[in-house]
């Protein structure tokens, strides 16, 4: 949410991510809206989406934070 990660960054946190959690891809689908991999800019959303992915994380009970080795770790 800072413009801490780019996207190839991101790129390659999301398809590393394996769940049996069909929740997990949702969100995965739905950040992968929001970069592009042919530059590679800071990942950057409106307030509003991240209002909405921090929703969704609430409403199904998830925590994730990306790790200094840049691994997405669910809690």
């Amino acid at each position: 949410m800072n413009e801490e990660i780019t996207a190839f960054e991101l790129n390659d946190i999301l398809f590393k991510i394996t769940s049996d959690d069909d929740v997990v891809y949702y969100f995965v689908d739905l950040l992968w809206f929001y970069y592009d991999d042919c530059i590679d800019p800071k990942v950057v959303a409106e307030k509003s989406d991240w209002d909405l992915f921090n929703r969704l994380l609430l409403k199904f009970n998830c925590e994730f934070e990306i790790s200094s080795d840049k691994k997405v770790v669910w809690k």
